[in-house]
C-alpha cells in the first residue's frame, strides 16, 4: 500500500493511508492539537509572549496592583514602617483565602521621605505606568493632599491611613481615609480640658501645615475658654526655648500640643529646663517611641487623644498577630493600614478593579468590624470612630484614667 504525505494549512503533515480526511476534519483536527500543545506551554512554561487571551480571560491570573506612598525613610521613617508592616499583614492574610476573585494582591512600594513632590511622582507612576486603580497612602497630609487632585482627575480610589487636615474632606469623591480627621480629636480634646481639667485659658504649639493650621482652627471653635497664644513650629526644629518662654509669660495653665513624638521630647526636656510648670495635653501623633526616647521622664504624666483602643475581637486577633510577626507592639497606623487594605479587597470582590464601584462600596461601610476598631465612612469618605484619652506612665503608652491621676 503506497503512502503519501499531504501538506495542509497550518504546516502540519499527515500521514494518508488508504483513508481519505476531508478538509474540514483536518483543520479540527489540527485546531485541537494545537489547543492541547499551548496547553501544555502555558501549564509548564507560564504563558507564551504575545499570546492574547479570550475575553474575560486577559486579567483572570494577574495579580491586582495596588500603589503604596509612605514614608519608608526619613524623619518619620517609622511611621511608614508601621504601614508597611500593616499592609504585608493584610496582604498575606487576603492571599492565603484566595485573593480577590482568585487574584493575588500586590503591593507596590515607594518612597516618598515626607516630600509632597515625591508622593506626586509616585502616584503619577503608579498610574500612567504600572495602571493601579488603588492607591494607600500618604501619610502626612501635605503629601495627601498634594496627590489627591490627581487621583480624583484620573478617578483612582486614594485612601490614607494617617493623614488627618480637615482639608481632605473636601479632597474629593475618590479620597479616602482610615485615620479620623483632625476636628474629630481636637473636639474631644477641647472638652477633656474645659471640661474635666477645668482650664479657662491654654497656650497652642502646633505644626505649621495643614494639620497644624487645621487643628488651631477646629480647637477654636470648641473650647470655651480663652487662647493665650499660638505657636506654630517646623517638624524638623529642635529649639523651642523662645516659644516655651512666651508660653512661660503667658501664665497658661495648660498648653496644647499638634505636634509629633520626637518633636515633642525635645520640647519637653526644654520646658524643663526653663523651669515652665505647666500642663501638657496633645494630639495622637504625639504617640511614638521617639517621644520617650527623646523626652524621657520629662513626658510622664502627658495626656493625649487617641482613635484605638484594642478591645475588640478583631482589635486583639490582630495585635496579636503583629506582634508575633514583628516582635513589637503595632500602632493606630499600622491598624489603620491593614484596615485600608482588608476593605479594598472586600470592595473589589464585588467590583474587581471598576473604581466607582469601589467608591459606592466605600460610602456605605456601616460599624464595619476592624483592627482599628468599629469603623464608618461618612459622606466625605471620612472614618468615624471612637476616640479615646491616654497618657504616659513609666515610659508607656497606657489608657488615661482619671481616678489614677
Amino acid at each position: 500500500m503506497t503512502t503519501k504525505v499531504n501538506k495542509v494549512q497550518g504546516g502540519e503533515f499527515f500521514k494518508e493511508a488508504g483513508v481519505k480526511l476531508n478538509k474540514t476534519k483536518l483543520l479540527i483536527a489540527s485546531g485541537i492539537i494545537a489547543l492541547v500543545v499551548i496547553a501544555l506551554i502555558v501549564l509548564f512554561f507560564g504563558q507564551p509572549t504575545g499570546f492574547v487571551a479570550m475575553p474575560g480571560q486577559q486579567t483572570a491570573s494577574l495579580p491586582i496592583k495596588i500603589g503604596v506612598i509612605a514614608p519608608l525613610t526619613g524623619p518619620v521613617a517609622n511611621i511608614g514602617e508601621y504601614m508597611q508592616e500593616g499592609l504585608e499583614l493584610a496582604r498575606e492574610e487576603i492571599n492565603k483565602g484566595g485573593g480577590v476573585n482568585g487574584r493575588k494582591i500586590e503591593l507596590l512600594f515607594e518612597d516618598t521621605v515626607v516630600d509632597p513632590k515625591l508622593s506626586v511622582a509616585a502616584a503619577r507612576k503608579f498610574i500612567e505606568v504600572d495602571e493601579v486603580k488603588v492607591i494607600i497612602g500618604d501619610y502626612r497630609s501635605p503629601n495627601t493632599l498634594a496627590v489627591a487632585p490627581i487621583a480624583e482627575e484620573n478617578q483612582v480610589i486614594l485612601i490614607s491611613p494617617g493623614s488627618q487636615s480637615d482639608k481632605i474632606s473636601e479632597a474629593g469623591d475618590y479620597v479616602f481615609r482610615t485615620q479620623v480627621n483632625v476636628d474629630a480629636e481636637a473636639k474631644k480634646l477641647a472638652e477633656f480640658t474645659a471640661g474635666e481639667l477645668s482650664v479657662k485659658s491654654v497656650s497652642l504649639i502646633v505644626l505649621n501645615h495643614d494639620y497644624g493650621i487645621s487643628f488651631e482652627e477646629d480647637f477654636r471653635s470648641y473650647f470655651t475658654g480663652e487662647i493665650d497664644d499660638v505657636h506654630k513650629v517646623g517638624s524638623k526644629e529642635t529649639d523651642f526655648r523662645t516659644v516655651l518662654l512666651k508660653v512661660k509669660n503667658s501664665g497658661s495653665p495648660v498648653v496644647v500640643l499638634a505636634i509629633g513624638g520626637k518633636t515633642g521630647g525635645l520640647l519637653a526636656n526644654q520646658a524643663k529646663e526653663l523651669g515652665l510648670d505647666t500642663m501638657f495635653v496633645a494630639t495622637s501623633i504625639i504617640q511614638t517611641a521617639d517621644l520617650v526616647k527623646a523626652g524621657g521622664s520629662s513626658v510622664e504624666g502627658w495626656i493625649y487623644t487617641y482613635p484605638y483602643q484594642p478591645s475588640g475581637k478583631e482589635q486583639l486577633l490582630f495585635s496579636r498577630n503583629y506582634r508575633e510577626r514583628y516582635g513589637k507592639e503595632n500602632d493606630v497606623i499600622a491598624a489603620n493600614s491593614f484596615d485600608a487594605l482588608m476593605l479594598i479587597s472586600r470592595a473589589m470582590r464585588k467590583c474587581d478593579e471598576d473604581t466607582s464601584c469601589i467608591k459606592e462600596f466605600l460610602y456605605n461601610v456601616k460599624n464595619y468590624q476592624g483592627a482599628s476598631g468599629t469603623l464608618s465612612f461618612d459622606s466625605k469618605g471620612d472614618v468615624l470612630k471612637p476616640i479615646a484619652l491616654k497618657t504616659v506612665r513609666n515610659g508607656k503608652f497606657v489608657p488615661y484614667n482619671s481616678s489614677a491621676g
